[in-house]
């Protein structure tokens, strides 16, 4: 049933609860399309090409992370991919785990300050460049 034959005629109406369903209705039916239109973004993934397909939102979220950790997105998606890889052995929908990531980033993350920081320290160790010692110069 859609929100506009919800709050159709003969509808029953206690308080305000028809108002509260339209105004949820239109939370979610007036998002912008280019939010969730798919982009396709040609990555580099244990050392293969490949695509990955998301909804815009995500990946615009993907973009956040990776700047709150100061890499890029194609870094941060190799970083994950390996963690996955060391965890479960295989990746299995790497699109679905990210917008879960995504998800967890929003919901759990984004607005807590200590978790915010743990992450951005995690990130520190993770992605810190060990430089390998030069050969010292022929005289």
């Amino acid at each position: 049933m859609s929100c506009s034959e919800r709050n159709g005629a003969g509808s029953a109406r206690v308080g305000n609860v028809d108002g509260r369903i339209r105004a949820l209705c239109s939370i979610f039916s007036n998002v912008n399309p280019a939010r969730y239109a798919y982009e396709t973004r040609s990555v580099r993934l244990g050392g293969h090409a490949t695509s990955i397909r998301l909804e815009a939102a995500f990946w615009q979220i993907l973009e956040e992370i990776a700047a709150a950790q100061d890499v890029s997105v194609g870094r941060l998606l190799t970083q994950l991919h390996d963690e996955v890889l060391r965890f479960d052995g295989e990746v299995n929908n790497f699109a679905s785990l990210l917008r879960c990531a995504c998800l967890t980033y929003v919901g759990d993350v984004r607005d807590n300050v200590t978790l915010s920081q743990n992450l951005r320290d995690q990130a520190r160790r993770d992605f810190t460049f060990v430089e390998r010692p030069r050969p010292p110069r022929a005289a």
